[in-house]
């Protein structure tokens, strides 16, 4: 198709973790000439990693959430080769295909290293959320998932001073 022609990012895929990038690669939006032009223009001032998930998830935000450095949320069977290299260590939380696909579970807003917005009618990673020092603000938001995406899908990654 048309978008085989040259690199395609697009923002869903992209997460960074420090000088770690990492890339969601499933087949359905960024290609890994995208991967490969971002490197290159990154250069050694960061590690850019390609990061195969399942074709179920649009994105790897869709499977993968940084609440704050050293916990994540995962849907561990969206990654086809394993969890990226650089969560090692990483405390994570985890939550099954049908909470991160239907429920949008791992595509939350983070709004510092210690809050962050989740759609309403997830208890559980929120109560998990909780337990593991993060505020969690819960909103109505279920009518924007008829549209592919949740709370991060409609922003884009904030940045934030000396987080991931």
């Amino acid at each position: 198709g048309k978008w085989d022609d040259g690199p395609l990012l697009e923002g869903g895929d992209v997460m960074v973790l420090g000088r770690d990038i990492l890339v969601g690669i499933s087949g359905n939006a960024s290609n890994v000439a995208g991967v490969g032009w971002l490197a290159r223009l990154l250069g050694d001032a960061c590690r850019v990693q390609a990061v195969r998930i399942d074709r179920r998830f649009l994105h790897l935000d869709c499977c993968l959430c940084t609440p704050r450095p050293g916990l994540a949320v995962i849907c561990r069977a969206a990654f086809i080769d394993g969890l990226p290299p650089c969560l090692k260590g990483w405390d994570l939380i985890e939550v099954s295909a049908q909470e991160a696909g239907r429920f949008f579970a791992c595509n939350g807003l983070i709004i510092d290293s210690e809050t962050m917005m989740l759609p309403s009618g997830l208890p559980d990673l929120c109560n998990k959320l909780r337990a593991a020092g993060q505020e969690v603000i819960e909103t109505p938001f279920d009518a924007a998932g008829f549209f592919g995406g949740s709370l991060r899908c409609w922003h884009q990654a904030l940045l934030r001073q000396g987080g991931v």
